[in-house]
């Protein structure tokens, strides 16, 4: 059985927040690579091999990898991922989900996109700033047959630690030597502003205060090489930008598509699987604005049902591919059958 040494754990409530060591002294920059060219990354990994934290599929003429880079349990889930639902109300949908409180699991995911033009990484990670049980993305990329250094593309989905905590501090911060770094301006102009208005956010002050100097901190290390998009911008051929807003004012997805196939990666759109799409309107602390955060999630999620879209996501459940169904007055999950 796996121990809570062994698993990291976010905590969050009026007591407690999240800590993020390192933010203050995650500042090195990723300065002095050159630009690099947009090359298809060889060699692939050995197709016949699955799993061992990251899982392959064809798109097209694309191939896609969603790269684990760990998971982490939930110390207060409700304060997390149901901020305003009463106790009796998160215990009937533990029950249903068949979780227990003491043990709701956070995934963090990314996604490779190997295309004929370039490779694209979307997210890079928790890196050092959550303990052990994150920060393997590298070892997993290495598995599926990659080095950092065959990026052309970083994408940047938004601006929270488990999603940028790849690139700043330690041995990461000068991984991605050839990429490009893509983020949405929005995202860029509000983190970068004097004041980011985080007025709505039930997070606790000293928590948002290392949020921003944790972004800020992203920004600077990705500044040399650092390219500010808007939506349904292209990144590469088939890869395009989708804003969402909702969890953070620049929060991205993106639309990528290859011949009649397309996916839709949400990001951050669903937290927990069991909670956000059951009930999305439930209120997430993490959304900058838990209200049009809410309001976003059912309103994309109603679209992506309707759609039949195929999708993926940083905190679905691994392997993190497939379609959104209606369920009563929410949504489900129906993951793809796994493919050897």
């Amino acid at each position: 059985m796996t121990t809570a040494a062994e698993i990291g754990t976010v905590r969050l409530s009026r007591r407690s927040a999240l800590g993020l060591a390192g933010l203050g002294a995650a500042t090195a920059a990723l300065g002095g690579f050159g630009r690099g060219s947009h090359t298809l990354s060889e060699p692939g990994p050995d197709p016949s091999l699955q799993g061992a934290g990251f899982y392959r599929m064809r798109l097209g003429e694309f191939d896609l990898f969603l790269i684990s880079d760990g998971a982490f349990r939930f110390e207060d889930p409700q304060a997390v991922l149901a901020s305003d639902t009463g106790a009796a109300e998160f215990d009937d949908a533990l029950r249903e989900a068949f979780l227990r409180s003491d043990h709701v699991m956070g995934q963090v995911n990314t996604l490779l996109v190997r295309t004929p033009d370039a490779t694209v990484l979307v997210d890079t990670g928790c890196g050092e700033l959550f303990g052990p049980a994150t920060g393997k993305l590298l070892s997993n990329m290495a598995r599926a047959g990659f080095k950092p250094g065959d990026i052309d593309a970083v994408v940047l989905t938004h601006a929270h630690p488990d999603h940028f905590g790849g690139i700043v501090g330690g041995g990461a911060a000068d991984a991605f030597a050839k990429a490009r770094f893509f983020v949405s301006r929005d995202e860029h102009d509000f983190w970068r502003g004097p004041a980011p208005d985080l007025s709505r956010s039930p997070l606790p002050k000293p928590m948002l205060d290392q949020f921003i100097q944790g972004a800020n901190a992203a920004f600077d290390a990705m500044k040399p090489r650092l390219d500010l998009i808007g939506d349904k911008d292209q990144i590469a051929p088939g890869v395009h930008a989708m804003l969402l807003g909702g969890h953070t004012p620049g929060h991205i997805g993106l639309r990528i598509a290859s011949g009649s196939e397309e996916l839709v990666y949400v990001s951050d759109l669903v937290h927990h699987v069991s909670f956000g799409m059951t009930h999305p309107e439930w209120r997430v602390a993490f959304d900058y604005d838990p209200e049009e955060g809410s309001r976003v999630r059912r309103r994309v999620l109603d679209r992506i049902a309707s759609d039949r879209a195929f999708i993926s996501g940083s905190h679905l459940p691994f392997p993190a591919f497939g379609h959104v169904r209606q369920r009563g007055k929410g949504f489900e999950f129906a993951p793809t059958q796994w493919m050897w």
